[in-house]
């Protein structure tokens, strides 16, 4: 894959990629936002520094588009879904730690009891 220096912000993308990687200077991680999009017919990386990993609330995320979005909408999107979601997954309950074993458990025994030709009807 190659690697581009500029985008406009009309032209369509693959994919926006927000990702905590190494810098170059070896100093800690960024977060980057690595935008795919086409030059000469194959797919190009645009890489911009966001900044330390450590100024993002923010879990890492991705976006495809696969050619049905602008640069500019991808960068849209990603602006809101760093701003929105620091936790994508708080408003989702806590799963019962016991009754998860123990569902996974009976599963497990029904399985087997299945392969030994035992039924439960």
């Amino acid at each position: 894959m190659t690697s581009t220096l500029t985008i406009h912000p009309d032209e369509k993308a693959y994919a926006l990629v927000e990702l905590d990687l190494q810098s170059p200077s070896m100093k800690g991680f960024h977060r980057y936002q690595i935008i795919l999009v086409d030059r000469d017919d194959e797919l190009a990386e645009y890489r911009w520094d966001l900044g330390l990993t450590e100024n993002f609330e923010a879990k890492q995320f991705r976006i495809p588009s696969l050619w049905l979005h602008t640069v500019g909408e991808l960068q849209d999107m990603a602006d809101d879904l760093r701003d929105t979601t620091a936790q994508p997954n708080e408003l989702l309950p806590a799963p019962d730690g016991d009754d998860m074993l123990q569902r996974a458990l009976d599963l497990d025994q029904a399985v087997r009891d299945y392969r030994k030709g035992k039924r439960n009807y």
